[in-house]
C-alpha cells in the first residue's frame, strides 16, 4: 500500500487538518485567535444544547415511568374491588340457593305425598255413592294446583339464579385472565423502560465524561443518533400505553354490548309480533273485500239479465213498427195516380196541388221513416250482439254455478259419509268406554270404603300444608329482609374500610412529605414552591385565554400542564392555586422567616415571567400585604415574645439592580452607582455602611453614615435603617417603592424593570449568657423575564429587557454549575448572582417561588419556567449553619436546613 498525496493543480498538497476544515466551514480568515474563540463558543453552545436535550429526555423517561406506576395502581385497585364484589355476590347467591333448594325439596316431598293421596282419593270418590260436595273437591284441587305452580316458579328462579352465577363466574375468570395479561404486559413494559432508562443514563454518563475530550464532529453525530433513538423509543412507548388504555376500555364495553344485543333481540321479537298481527288484520280485510266483490258480481249478473230482456222486448216493438209502415206505402201511390187523372179542372188542380204537397210531405215522412228504420236496424243489430255476449256470459256463469253446485253436492255427500263413519266409530268407542267405566266404577266403589279413613287423614294433612303455605310468604319475607340487612352491613363495612384506607392514605402522604422535608434539609436542597396567578384582563379573550393548568386533588405537590394536547406533569414542594391567599403562602414560609432570629441566613426569591404576580407575592397591597411586610410583622412578634431573655436589633436596607447597576432606594441620590466588595472576613461588604434609627420619612432622607463594626453583605454607601415597629417598616417601604424603576409594556401595565432586594439583619444578645446571634433575611423580587417580540420593548425599555435577561441567564448558569457540582461557579458574571453568592453558596436556607400564568397565551414561558424549576429543585447546597458568638469563642453550630424553595425561572 503506497501513499498518494492530494494533488491540486500540478502540486501535491497535504490533507487539511480539522482546524482548517472548521475554519473553511465557518468562513473565517487566518486569524488563529479568532478561530479558537469561535470554536470555543460554538462547542460551548453545542454542549449546552446537548445538556438541555439530555435533561428533557430524562424528564420524559421519568414521566413515562410515573404514568406506568399510576396505571399499575389503578389496575390493582380495580382488581381488588371487583374481587370483593364477586365474593359478596357469590356468597349471597349461594346462601339464597341453599335456602331455596332446601325449601323446594321439602315442598316437593310434601306435594308428591299429597298428590298420590289426592289421586287415590279421587279414584275412590268417583266410584263411591257417598260423594263429597263438589265445591270442597274443587277447592282442594285448585289449592294444590296453586302450590304446584308456586313450586314451578321457585324452580325456574333457581335455574335462572344458577345461570346468572355461572355467567358471573365466567366473566370473573375472563376479567382475571385479562388483568393478568395486562399485568404481565405492563411489567414487561416497565422492565423495558427501566432497562432503557439505565442504558440512557449510562450513555449520558459516558457522554458527560467524554464530551470535553472527544472531537466535535463525531460528538455531534453520536448525540444526534442518540436523540433520534430516544425520540423513536418515546413514540413507541407512547403507542404501547395508548394500546393498553384501549384494551382496558374494551373490557368495560363487553357488558354494554351484551345488554345492547339483548335489547335488540327483544325489540326484534316485538317487531315480528306486530308484523304478524298486521298480516292477520290484512288477511281478514282481504277476505271481507272478496266476499263483497262476489256479492257485487251477483248483482251485476242479475242486472245484465234484466237489460237483455228489455232489449229483446224493444226489438220486437221495432219490428212491428216497420211492418206497419211498409203496409201504408201502396195507399200513397194509388192516391197519386188518381190525382194525376183528375187534373183537368181547376178544382182538381187545386186539389192536385194540395195532394202534391201532401205527397211531398208523405215522401219526406217516408224518407224519415226509412232513415229511422235503418237506424233502428243498426241499433237492433248492436243490441243483438250485446244480447249474444250477455247470453254467452250468462251461459258461462250458469255453467260455473252448475259445476259449483255439483262440487258442493259431492262435498256434502262426502261429509255425510264421514259423519256417518264418525258416528259409528264414536258409538263403538262410547260403548267400549262405558264398559270400561262400569268396571272401574265397580272397583272404585270397592276402594272408596277402604279410602274413607285415609281421606279424612289427608284432609287434616292438607289443612296443615295449607297453613304452612300461608306462612311461607312471611318466612320468605323474613329471609329476604335478613339477606338485605346482611348486604347493607357488608356494604357499610366496606365503606368504613374505604374511609379508613383514605384516612391512612392521607396520613402516609403527610408523613412522606414530612420525611421528604427532613431529607431535603439534611441534603441542603433548594426548595421550590409554585404559585399560579388567576386570570386577568391582560390575558384577553378567545382561544388563547383558555386555562391549560390543572392540579392534583390528593397531592398538593403536583401540577399538570396541557401542552399542545399532551399533558406534562411537574413536581414542587408546594403548589398554590389561584384561590390561595397571601396568608396561606406566608404560613408555608413562616418557619424560614423566624429561623433568622436563631442566627440562620435565609433567602427567599420570587421569579417568573413579567406579569405573573411576583411583586404581588412579595410586596402585596396595602389591604393585603405580601411576604415582605408579613415577615417583618412576624419578626417583631417573635422578638417581643423573647424580649424577657434576649435583646434584639432589627435593621433593613432596600436596593435594586437596574441595568447592571446597584442603586440605593433609601438614599437622597438613588441614581448613584455602587459596587460590591469582599470583606477581610470573607463576606461581601460596603465600606462606610450606615446604620440609622428611623422614626419618620424625614429621618430616612437625612441619614448619617456610620461604620459597621462587623462587615457582612452590603454595598459601599448603602443605607441601613433600624426599625422598631410596623409603622417604621411602612415608611421605609413607601420611600423604596417611590424610587423603584417601573414601566409599561405589552405584557404588563406596571412592569418591574429592576431586581429589588430587601435585606433584613436580626442581631440578638442573650441577657444571661451574653451569647450573640446574627441572622440575615434577604427577600428578593426579581424582574420579570420576557421576550422582546411579545413585550414590544424598544429604546430604553429594550436595553432594560436585555440587561434583565442577561442577569437571569447568569442566574441559570450558576444554578446549572451548582447542580453539576462544578469546581467553578460563575457568580461574578452578574451583579445579581454576585450579591446572592452567600445565599446560593450553601451557608443559608434558600426558598424560590415560581410564578406562572395559567392561560394558553403564556404556555411557552410557563413550561420553560417549570422545566427550569425541576432542575433547580435537584441542587444541593449543603447544610445551613447558624452564626453564634459567645463571650470568648466564636462557633458555627449546624442546624436544620429548611430550604423551602419555590422557583420558576424561564429559560430563554
Amino acid at each position: 500500500m503506497s501513499f498518494s498525496p492530494r494533488i491540486v493543480g500540478n502540486k501535491p498538497v497535504p490533507s487539511p487538518s480539522r482546524e482548517e476544515l472548521w475554519k473553511r466551514e465557518l468562513g473565517f480568515d487566518e486569524n488563529k485567535e479568532n478561530i479558537s474563540m469561535v470554536e470555543y463558543h460554538t462547542l460551548q453552545r453545542q454542549l449546552e444544547d446537548r445538556n438541555k436535550q439530555r435533561d428533557e429526555l430524562l424528564f420524559k423517561v421519568k414521566t413515562l415511568s410515573d404514568k406506568n406506576r399510576v396505571y399499575m395502581q389503578k389496575l390493582e385497585k380495580e382488581e381488588t374491588t371487583k374481587r370483593q364484589q364477586m365474593k359478596i355476590l357469590c356468597k349471597t347467591q349461594e346462601i339464597k340457593l341453599e335456602e331455596k333448594d332446601s325449601l323446594i325439596e321439602n315442598l316437593q316431598s310434601i306435594i308428591e305425598d299429597h298428590e298420590t293421596k289426592i289421586l287415590q282419593l279421587e279414584q275412590s270418590i268417583n266410584g263411591n255413592t257417598k260423594v263429597k260436595p263438589p265445591g270442597e273437591s274443587t277447592h282442594t284441587s285448585s289449592s294444590t294446583q296453586k302450590l304446584i305452580e308456586h313450586v314451578k316458579t321457585l324452580q325456574s328462579e333457581k335455574a335462572s339464579l344458577i345461570e346468572r352465577l355461572q355467567t358471573q363466574q365466567a366473566e370473573m375468570e375472563n376479567h382475571t385472565c385479562r388483568v393478568g395479561e395486562t399485568d404481565v404486559s405492563l411489567q414487561e413494559t416497565i422492565a423495558k423502560l427501566e432497562k432503557e432508562n439505565s442504558q440512557l443514563r449510562e450513555d449520558l454518563g459516558k457522554y458527560s465524561n467524554g464530551q470535553l475530550t472527544e472531537p466535535a464532529g463525531p460528538c455531534h453525530t453520536d448525540t444526534e443518533k442518540q436523540v433520534e433513538k430516544l425520540q423513536s423509543e418515546n413514540q413507541r412507548l407512547t403507542s404501547e400505553i395508548t394500546e393498553l388504555n384501549k384494551s382496558q376500555a374494551k373490557t368495560a364495553k363487553l357488558f354494554e354490548q351484551s345488554n345492547e344485543q339483548h335489547k335488540s333481540l327483544e325489540a326484534e321479537i316485538q317487531r315480528l309480533k306486530r308484523k304478524i298481527e298486521n298480516l292477520q288484520q290484512e288477511l281478514s280485510h282481504k277476505r271481507k273485500t272478496i266476499e263483497e266483490k262476489e256479492a257485487k258480481h251477483q248483482d251485476e249478473v242479475s242486472k245484465l239479465m234484466e237489460e237483455s230482456i228489455k232489449n229483446s222486448r224493444r226489438m220486437r216493438e221495432l219490428m212491428v213498427e216497420v211492418t206497419r209502415l211498409q203496409a201504408q206505402e201502396p195507399e200513397v201511390v194509388t192516391k197519386i195516380k188518381v190525382v194525376e187523372v183528375q187534373v183537368d179542372s181547376d178544382k182538381i188542380k187545386a186539389e192536385l196541388q194540395s195532394c202534391q204537397e201532401e205527397r211531398d210531405n208523405l215522401r219526406t215522412k217516408y224518407d224519415d221513416a226509412q232513415s229511422k228504420c235503418s237506424n233502428l236496424s243498426t241499433e237492433l243489430s248492436q243490441e243483438q250482439l250485446k244480447n249474444e255476449d250477455l247470453v254467452n256470459e250468462i251461459d258461462g256463469i250458469s255453467n260455473k254455478l252448475s259445476e259449483m253446485a255439483q262440487v258442493t253436492v259431492e262435498k256434502l255427500q262426502q261429509a255425510e259419509d264421514d259423519k256417518e263413519r264418525a258416528v259409528t266409530l264414536a258409538k263403538r268407542e262410547c260403548q267400549e268406554t262405558i264398559h270400561s267405566l262400569q268396571s272401574k266404577h265397580e272397583s272404585l266403589c270397592q276402594s272408596v270404603a277402604e279410602m274413607t279413613p285415609k281421606y279424612s287423614q289427608l284432609i287434616k294433612s292438607y289443612k296443615l300444608l295449607e297453613k304452612q303455605v300461608k306462612g311461607f310468604p312471611h318466612h320468605l319475607y323474613e329471609v329476604v329482609s335478613q339477606v338485605k340487612q346482611e348486604t347493607s352491613r357488608a356494604i357499610h363495612s366496606i365503606s368504613d374500610h374505604n374511609k379508613d384506607l383514605v384516612r391512612r392514605y392521607h396520613r402516609e402522604m403527610y408523613l412522606r412529605k414530612k420525611y421528604h422535608n427532613e431529607l431535603v434539609e439534611l441534603k441542603g436542597n433548594i426548595r421550590v414552591f409554585c404559585r399560579v396567578r388567576p386570570t386577568i384582563k391582560e390575558d384577553g379573550a378567545g382561544p388563547m385565554s383558555q386555562m391549560v393548568v390543572d392540579y392534583d386533588k390528593d397531592d398538593d405537590g403536583l401540577i399538570y400542564v396541557n401542552n399542545k394536547g399532551r399533558q406534562q406533569t411537574f413536581e414542587a414542594d408546594k403548589v398554590f392555586t389561584p384561590q390561595s391567599s397571601q396568608a396561606e403562602v406566608f404560613d408555608e414560609v413562616q418557619s424560614l422567616v423566624t429561623s433568622c432570629i436563631d442566627g440562620f441566613n435565609v433567602c427567599i426569591f420570587a421569579y417568573g415571567q413579567t406579569g405573573s404576580g411576583k411583586t404581588y407575592t412579595m410586596e402585596g397591597t396595602r389591604e393585603n400585604p405580601g411576604i415582605n411586610q408579613r415577615a417583618l410583622i412576624e419578626l417583631f412578634r417573635s422578638t417581643k415574645e423573647k424580649g424577657r431573655d434576649w435583646s434584639f436589633t432589627i435593621t433593613m436596607s432596600v436596593m435594586e439592580i437596574y441595568n447592571e447597576a446597584i442603586r440605593d432606594l433609601l438614599s437622597d441620590d438613588p441614581g448613584s452607582k455602587m459596587e460590591v466588595k469582599m470583606s477581610p472576613e470573607g463576606g461581601l461588604y460596603v465600606p462606610g455602611l450606615s446604620v440609622v434609627q428611623v422614626r419618620s420619612v424625614e429621618d430616612v432622607n437625612q441619614m448619617e453614615v456610620k461604620m459597621s463594626p462587623e462587615g457582612g453583605l452590603y454595598v459601599p454607601g448603602l443605607s441601613v435603617v433600624q426599625v422598631r415597629s410596623v409603622e417604621d417598616v411602612n415608611q421605609v417601604f413607601a420611600v423604596g417603592q417611590r424610587s423603584r424603576a417601573t414601566a409599561t409594556t405589552n405584557m404588563n401595565e406596571h412592569s418591574s424593570r429592576s431586581h429589588a432586594l430587601l435585606c433584613i439583619t436580626v442581631t440578638g444578645i442573650c441577657k444571661t449568657t451574653n451569647t450573640k446571634t446574627t441572622g440575615k433575611l434577604n427577600l428578593v423580587d426579581l424582574a420579570g423575564s420576557e421576550r422582546v417580540s411579545k413585550s414590544g420593548a424598544d429604546g430604553a425599555r429594550l436595553k432594560e429587557a436585555q440587561n434583565i435577561n442577561k442577569s437571569l441567564s447568569c442566574l441559570g448558569d450558576v444554578i446549572h454549575a451548582l447542580r453539576c457540582k462544578q469546581n467553578h461557579v460563575p457568580y461574578r458574571n452578574s451583579k445579581l448572582t454576585y450579591l446572592l453568592q452567600d445565599s446560593l453558596g450553601g451557608q443559608s436556607k434558600t426558598l424560590m417561588i415560581v410564578q406562572i400564568a395559567p392561560v394558553e397565551k403564556n404556555l411557552g414561558e410557563s413550561v420553560c419556567s417549570l422545566n427550569f424549576a425541576q432542575r433547580v429543585r435537584s441542587v444541593e447546597l449543603g447544610q445551613a449553619t447558624r452564626k453564634v458568638e459567645g463571650g470568648e469563642e466564636v462557633g458555627r453550630v449546624h442546624g436544620k436546613s429548611v430550604l423551602m424553595h419555590c422557583l420558576v425561572v424561564e429559560s430563554l
